[in-house]
């Protein structure tokens, strides 16, 4: 597991505000879950339960 720079932590905060704001649009769901799922699947924890 990689380390995380400061800059990548905010941008996946940006991608998951983005997301959430994206609910009604299920193309861009599928997009950010597959983003997300190639990423980091344990930063993708750790930011789900910290929000």
């Amino acid at each position: 597991m990689q380390k995380l720079t400061l800059k990548e932590k905010i941008e996946l905060e940006e991608m998951f505000t983005s997301m959430k704001r994206a609910k009604r649009s299920d193309k861009y769901k599928n997009f950010y879950k597959t983003l997300i799922k190639k990423l980091l699947p344990a930063t993708k924890k750790s930011l789900l339960t910290k929000s």
